[in-house]
């Protein structure tokens, strides 16, 4: 994995070794499940450069999805919220964290997969559960934020292997 960068100032060359050392098993990973864990620690070591350099990261005003019944929908707006969270965590930003996980801990799945017809009933309440205990200030982002991608992916396994 390269991440070079000759021309970073010394001071900011740990930040990037970091970095990489924890990209390197994400990139080595063998499925998404464990991915999904590793990709938030990557975020950690972002986070921490972005902190100790007082850096301000511009994050873009993006719409939040409108509700609606559609599967299609339900999805965009997962990922809006997923991604809302990934700001809040590299930037750092609690309010990005916290709108991200809001939406995740009320967001409405179909009633399908809410159902026990696809064996993933689990998989929907532990978003909740994890969307509900990121809004928590004292939570450990980087972990709730791997638990949440993994969940996610099994879930998504789960669906498209039937």
């Amino acid at each position: 994995m390269s991440l070079e960068e000759p021309d970073v100032l010394a001071k900011w060359k740990p930040f990037f070794e970091a970095v990489r050392d924890a990209a390197r098993p994400l990139a080595e990973a063998k499925d998404p499940i464990a991915a999904g864990k590793l990709v938030a620690e990557v975020g950690r070591r972002c986070a921490n450069c972005h902190e100790a350099t007082k850096a301000r990261i511009p994050l873009e005003q993006l719409a939040e999805p409108k509700p609606d019944q559609h599967l299609a929908t339900q999805m965009i707006r997962h990922q809006w919220a997923a991604t809302r969270m990934w700001e809040g965590l590299i930037a750092p930003s609690q309010d990005r964290w916290n709108e991200g996980a809001r939406m995740l801990a009320e967001a409405p799945l179909t009633i399908t997969a809410e159902s026990s017809q696809l064996g993933i009933e689990n998989d929907v309440a532990k978003v909740r559960l994890l969307a509900r205990r990121a809004l928590d200030p004292k939570t450990d982002r980087p972990q709730v934020y791997g638990e949440l991608l993994a969940t996610c992916a099994h879930c998504h396994a789960t669906i498209r292997d039937r």
